[in-house]
């Protein structure tokens, strides 16, 4: 099937091959075990055989494409395996995560984690189940950033964005969308009371409950 690349308008700094290909797998414009021929994809990117030979390297190494000798490459699908290890990482980075915020975050985003609960209680009112996953995943990406570890933060955005493959899944997933409502008020009072203990293990617990919901579906 060709693969199609959506025209992009003049940049002054437009992305690379390596982030345009990554991106249209993540969004699942190209399906799980379809063939990445490199002609073809020269031929649709525009440019020339090496650096879409680059760009799939590095993609091999983000687990988003297996390279196989003599037969060229391959989107990679993701198995019940790779979401437990991917889980595993996620509980104990964004429970070290909540344990940091709870004992430096400011209070700017302290309110912008409120401000995002109350959006979500709304969204789950008014049943628009895009708008609630995305929300519910903005609540983690603000707690990042009261992080200072830099290498904790982009570990976590490295894994996230593999997780991109399972999305459909969970949008509009009734455990996760009960788990974000419970959960988040929760973590939220945790922070804002300086509690790295409880924080950590309210996360951690959260993230066993998305990990849950997601092999509901994935059996």
């Amino acid at each position: 099937m060709p693969i199609r690349v959506a025209r992009r308008r003049n940049s002054s700094s437009p992305p690379s091959v390596y982030e345009r290909l990554k991106q249209l797998i993540l969004d699942q414009k190209v399906a799980s075990g379809a063939p990445l021929p490199e002609e073809e994809l020269a031929r649709t990117f525009g440019v020339s055989r090496t650096p879409i030979h680059e760009a799939l390297v590095r993609l091999e190494k983000d687990r988003l494409v297996i390279l196989q000798p003599w037969r060229g490459a391959f989107v990679r699908g993701i198995t019940m395996d790779d979401v437990q290890e991917l889980y595993q990482i996620r509980e104990a980075l964004e429970g070290m995560a909540a344990r940091l915020a709870a004992e430096m975050i400011g209070e700017e985003l302290l309110n912008q984690l409120g401000k995002n609960c109350v959006q979500l209680v709304a969204l789950g009112e008014n049943g628009d189940p895009v708008a609630f996953f995305e929300t519910a995943r903005e609540f983690h990406w603000i707690l990042f950033r009261g992080v200072s570890n830099q290498r904790v933060r982009e570990i976590l955005g490295n894994i996230r964005e593999q997780m991109g493959a399972v999305r459909k899944y969970l949008v509009n997933n009734p455990e996760k969308v009960a788990a974000d409502l419970q959960d988040h008020p929760m973590i939220l009072d945790a922070i804002r009371r300086h509690e790295p203990e409880e924080a950590e293990q309210l996360m951690r617990r959260h993230i066993r409950a998305m990990r849950g919901a997601l092999a509901g579906v994935l059996r």
